[in-house]
């Protein structure tokens, strides 16, 4: 498989670049039987840099050479500081675990996410171990709709957890009734039991940025993390899971209030293409992709083009850590450019 890579890869950069460099170091090619997705290790990220070509030009005609449905391309640096922090979001497991703050707590922690984080240290590709134990931990997942929170669900289906989805809705602004929808059809598709949370405080948040011209995404994002946190507690649960990349490593799980927060995808260290490959092969319509942020953040930035650089910079928090190629990063800015010129 490697040999067919190498020519494919040769192939199609001697179509589209005509600069003389080094041809790039591919340590390992195989397709993963599971996704049918062909991954390609090289050894440092000037080598994967050289794979996807401008804008991925390489890449999608290595795709249409080898005639496979993606391709994942892993730098063993990348795969490196992955593992670094899958090791220290284990760490940070035990120290939980170790406290016994709860039978549900330390069943999920020891016999659910302890065997999910060691099997991915042996990425790639992704096996996520299927656990079959008479007594499962309940838990909670936030669900936006968005390819991050349901690549969350669908691996702890498949870990074999039972959790209820739960969704907080500010109003039509935020939920439209095409996301609702789009909500509602995923947790059918997956076979999750989902309910919506009412949220007025942050439609007042929403109406007061609207009128003065800033960026609600902070306050808003701590509100509905409160919003959740009661309704976990209304239900008895303490385990409440949700889609964020970030923080990694040792900030991944943190204690609030007697309730564990996991943000699983960051726990894993999963980039984005990982999200995006996962959520594809499980049914998302992927279609709000390339979209930043909620409806109302779109109308905002039409509003007060300035409100645009707070969204820039979560962005680039994720390029930073490496979570996100710079490529769809640049394509989510545009996105945003599009959306903040009146009319467009």
């Amino acid at each position: 498989m490697k040999r067919k890579v190498v020519q494919a890869i040769s192939e199609a950069r001697s179509l589209y670049s005509k600069i003389a460099t080094n041809p790039p170091r591919i340590v390992k090619a195989f397709i993963d039987t599971e996704t049918n997705v062909l991954y390609i290790i090289v050894e440092d990220r000037p080598d994967k840099a050289a794979i996807i070509g401008h804008g991925g030009i390489i890449t999608a005609n290595v795709r249409r050479l080898l005639k496979v449905p993606d391709i994942n391309i892993q730098a063993k640096t990348d795969l490196y500081l992955k593992r670094m922090r899958i090791k220290a979001a284990l760490k940070v497991l035990e120290d939980v675990a170790s406290k016994n703050y709860s039978e549900n707590i330390t069943l999920f922690l020891e016999h659910y996410m302890k065997p999910l984080l060691e099997s991915e240290l042996r990425f790639p590709p992704r096996k996520i171990p299927q656990i079959a134990m008479e007594h499962k931990p309940q838990c909670i997942v936030a669900f936006s709709g968005g390819v991050d929170s349901f690549v969350s669900m669908v691996i702890l289906k498949k870990l074999g957890v039972d959790f209820k989805a739960v969704t907080v809705d500010p109003g039509r602004m935020v939920i439209t009734p095409d996301i609702r929808e789009m909500i509602m059809t995923l947790c059918k598709t997956l076979e999750v039991e989902h309910a919506f949370i009412e949220a007025p405080e942050i439609r007042e948040v929403l109406v007061r940025a609207s009128r003065h011209g800033f960026s609600p995404c902070g306050q808003c994002t701590d509100l509905m993390f409160k919003k959740i946190l009661d309704y976990a507690s209304k239900m008895g649960t303490d385990i409440i899971v949700f889609g964020n990349l970030l923080p990694t490593g040792i900030q991944s799980m943190s204690m609030v209030d007697g309730i564990l927060r996991v943000n699983l995808p960051g726990a894993l260290a999963m980039t984005k293409k990982d999200i995006l490959l996962m959520a594809r092969s499980n049914g998302h319509p992927l279609k709000y992709v390339f979209s930043y942020g909620c409806p109302f953040l779109n109308a905002l930035f039409r509003k007060y083009p300035s409100t645009i650089y707070a969204s820039f910079d979560r962005i680039l928090r994720k390029v930073r850590a490496g979570i996100m190629e710079p490529g769809f990063a640049l394509k989510l800015m545009k996105g945003i450019l599009k959306a903040s010129i009146k009319g467009a």
